[in-house]
Formats: C-alpha cells, sequence, structure tokens
C-alpha cells in the first residue's frame, strides 16, 4: 500500500494535503510512472541542466527503467522540476 497526498486549493488561498490511500494493482500505473519520471528529468534538463552539469541524467533515466538508483535523487529532481 502507498500513501499519496493530494494538494488542492482552500477557500482562503493555501495548499491543503489531503492523504490517500490507494494500491498500485496495475502494470499501467507503473508505466505512467514511469513516463511522467523521464518526462519530469527532460523539463529539468532544459531548466536546471545548466546549475546542475554534474547530474547524471542520462543514467538516472536508464536506472528507471532497470528499477534502481538513488530513489532521494530522482524525487528531488522531478520535485525541482515540476515547480
Amino acid at each position: 500500500m502507498t500513501l499519496d497526498v493530494m494538494l488542492s486549493p482552500n477557500d482562503h488561498g493555501t495548499i491543503e494535503a489531503a492523504p490517500t490511500t490507494h494500491q498500485h494493482t496495475s502494470s499501467v500505473a507503473g508505466a505512467t510512472d514511469t513516463a511522467l519520471k523521464k518526462h519530469l528529468i527532460d523539463l529539468f534538463e532544459t531548466r536546471f541542466g545548466a546549475e546542475f552539469p554534474y547530474v547524471d541524467l542520462k543514467g538516472m533515466r536508464e536506472d528507471i527503467d532497470a528499477e534502481r538508483g538513488s530513489q532521494f535523487l530522482l524525487l528531488a529532481v522531478c520535485g525541482l522540476a515540476a515547480r
């Protein structure tokens, strides 16, 4: 089981977190996650690639397919790209 947090604006103009739980039971969800992560890595490369030339984005893309590598670094890169 995974814990996801959905963010939504409230009436006061701030963002509230509403935790939801669900299970990923289909391989389609995993494929979507992989495609989304790769897209966010592409965005990171476009927006921040010059500021972080030492981050091996090609290797990170390969690690997503092989399901290895630093999840912390991957989530950090995806978080920056999503902003």
